[in-house]
């Protein structure tokens, strides 16, 4: 399997330099939205390469996104910016530090530990406000039906022209096909709509009372994504994904968000 998503200008994926992602047949947000209010576009910059992630704010100075989103060694210059379409209005704020868990193994089949806090320069604008984390007492079960939502392509595979959609804020629901992939992962559909490049780190919401309650981070495609005979191994968006269980991180994610702060 490959990570996923950041949306590069020249092919850079996640685990092996080829997955991406973004909402594929997805809805535009509204500003009324509650996911617009929550969910937020990372710009990464790392020697000449630029690429694009997917975060989301989980408390007044801190964003969580995908640990593959910090680039190259973990060394990318990132920033996060607040509005519906990166190519409109918005507030761009610079990302003061970061940190990633030391269980993240890119090259492994389960339980990647996906995952990395940022923290930003400033507190987020007063129109936007923290996600709330899903309660630990809900299992979550097969079929359970989330909502994914990033600025990524709108299309399957990143065209040979244009952006794809690149930088619009989108979200798809979709259902879960294995709740349990692994110890700390959820592995979700993504046939026919669904999370793609640019969408790495993105927000899987649950949906309960007409709230939302943040539930994953995206981390990468599968196997099953593969592009028969491609040289290098390229994706496309087409069966499932898989999502960092926040909830099952959520001991590192208490203790990290104390430690950046010093």
């Amino acid at each position: 399997m490959k990570k996923l998503f950041c949306i590069q200008f020249l092919i850079f994926s996640f685990a092996n330099a080829s997955t991406k992602t973004q909402i594929v047949n997805g809805i535009p947000v509204t500003s009324e939205n509650p996911i617009a209010k929550s969910t937020v576009h990372i710009t990464g910059k790392y020697q000449r390469f630029s690429f694009t992630c997917t975060g989301t704010i989980i408390a007044q100075d801190l964003v969580i996104t995908a640990a593959h989103c910090l680039g190259p060694y973990a060394a990318a210059d990132l920033t996060v910016f607040f509005g519906l379409n990166k190519n409109s209005t918005g507030l761009t704020y610079k990302v003061k530090k970061q940190i990633f868990p030391d269980a993240y193994n890119a090259t492994v089949e389960f339980d990647r530990h996906d995952i990395a806090l940022l923290l930003l320069e400033k507190s987020i604008p007063s129109n936007y406000f923290p996600a709330e984390f899903l309660d630990s007492n809900i299992v979550l079960k097969e079929n359970d039906i989330l909502a994914l939502a990033g600025y990524g392509i709108n299309v399957t595979q990143m065209p040979a022209n244009g952006n794809g959609g690149l930088g619009q804020l989108r979200y798809a629901e979709q259902n879960i096909i294995n709740p349990k992939y692994g110890e700390t992962e959820i592995l979700i559909n993504i046939k026919n709509k669904g999370t793609c490049s640019g969408d790495s780190g993105g927000p899987a919401y649950f949906v309960q009372n007409n709230k939302i309650y943040l539930v994953g981070a995206a981390s990468r495609m599968t196997a099953k994504d593969i592009i028969p005979g491609s040289k290098p191994v390229q994706y496309a968006c087409t069966e499932e994904i898989v999502y960092t269980n926040l909830i099952k991180e959520m001991s590192w994610i208490q203790a990290a968000s104390a430690l950046i702060r010093k």
